[in-house]
């Protein structure tokens, strides 16, 4: 009966103690201010040479994937002739990743220098 405690669907809202209810609270605030923190964290634009080169890389694949659909467009006597045989293809993901790894190093490289000497100027 009514007398044999929460009614079904477990416990609610209604059913925590005080105790409970304020540290639930206290919980939900703390994450709101975290989520806070994050979100103006993210908002903040600190130097980050990681995010930089990643963005700077992108930028140069979409110039360099432009620039390649225009000469693809001029010269369709290019894709006449198969290409040379090579043991790596020079498509090949695996060399494509290297490449962009070895890049994207390099960049970070040069955003982190470029922040040394701001800092060294400052």
């Amino acid at each position: 009966g009514a007398a044999a405690g929460p009614s079904k669907g477990g416990p609610r809202w209604q059913d925590l103690t005080h105790n409970e209810v304020q540290r639930l609270q206290e919980m939900y605030m703390r994450k709101r201010m975290l989520d806070r923190k994050i979100l103006w964290m993210k908002m903040e634009d600190l130097p980050n040479p990681q995010k930089e080169a990643k963005m700077t890389l992108r930028r140069q694949k979409r110039e360099e994937e432009a620039r390649a659909k225009a000469a693809a467009d001029d010269s369709v006597a290019g894709k006449m002739y198969p290409p040379p045989f090579l043991d790596v293809h020079p498509q090949s993901r695996f060399l494509t990743r290297i490449e962009e790894e070895a890049r994207r190093e390099e960049l970070e490289s040069q955003f982190r220098n470029r922040i040394r000497l701001q800092k060294l100027e400052n």
